[in-house]
């Protein structure tokens, strides 16, 4: 891997400059108007913001991606998208890509002022994970009752 430069590190620095402020005045948006929208509406909304993100990520860091083997995803039906989590990227990329889904994350992502709290109006599914056992069937009782009810194809 290469060794950072300056130049790296200036160019992270801009990109979290226009991060930071963007998201905490969106997020500010969302908790006002979410509450007040349908569903798909909200989930739409409310994921906008990673357009943002990547295209912010493109602009500062030079950051750009090419996906293949997208043309392999069903159109219609539930189906899962496993990422290897290496970055925070992949999570902001994947509600660009796969649009609308349920998301599979950490209860305490949902305790985080402003961004946990809009994240929390999008219906997660919200795992606890101080009790690993019982993860697996959290998974499948909240996925069951979240696909009916919010992503009918």
């Amino acid at each position: 891997m290469p060794k950072a430069t300056p130049l790296h590190y200036l160019r992270a620095a801009l990109y979290y400059a226009g991060f930071y402020p963007v998201t905490i005045v969106y997020a500010a948006l969302c908790l006002l108007i979410g509450p007040l929208l349908p569903f798909r509406a909200r989930f739409k909304l409310f994921t906008a913001i990673n357009y943002f993100y990547i295209g912010w990520l493109r602009l500062c860091c030079g950051v750009r991606v090419q996906v293949r083997g997208r043309e392999h995803l069903p159109e219609n039906g539930a189906y899962v998208v496993v990422s290897n989590h290496q970055s925070e990227w992949e999570t902001l990329f994947f509600q660009i890509l796969v649009r609308p889904q349920a998301v599979v994350l950490k209860k305490e992502l949902l305790k985080i002022p402003f961004f946990g709290w809009a994240l929390g109006m999008l219906k997660p599914i919200a795992l606890d994970r101080s009790q690993r056992r019982g993860a697996l069937k959290q998974l499948l009782a909240q996925g069951a009752r979240s696909w009916p009810t919010r992503f009918r194809c």
